[in-house]
């Protein structure tokens, strides 16, 4: 409870601190004998939101999306070297076919002139 409040907040915490109590307790003593001590969806709610679990649950959400945003960059990445590479290998195949041929041309006399 706070020590400077007006009188709706602090009776608003107080009403809030009796909930959660009650609740632990039943949870510890795994007591729920009645329905009507059992706690409502609102009150556990409140604990939820109380002991952090949308900041876990939103954090998490986070590092997920960030790690499937950097596994799909890595993987988009390597197929972007892979097909460098493939592009790289296949001119040099080329350059050297043409190569072979401007030879053979050359040796049989057909070369064009440029």
């Amino acid at each position: 409870m706070r020590c400077k409040s007006n009188g709706r907040h602090s009776v608003f915490t107080q009403n809030r601190v009796s909930i959660y109590n009650k609740l632990r307790r039943q949870i510890h003593d795994g007591s729920s004998s009645t329905s009507s001590s059992a706690p409502t969806f609102r009150e556990r709610l409140a604990i939820l939101r109380r002991n952090g679990t949308p900041e876990i649950t939103i954090g998490l959400l986070i590092l997920s999306v960030v790690g499937i945003d950097f596994a799909l960059q890595t993987r988009t990445d390597n197929q972007r070297d892979d097909m460098y590479r493939e592009l790289e290998r296949e001119v040099r195949k080329d350059e050297e076919k043409t190569r072979i041929e401007d030879r053979r041309m050359l040796n049989n006399g057909t070369a064009t002139k440029y």
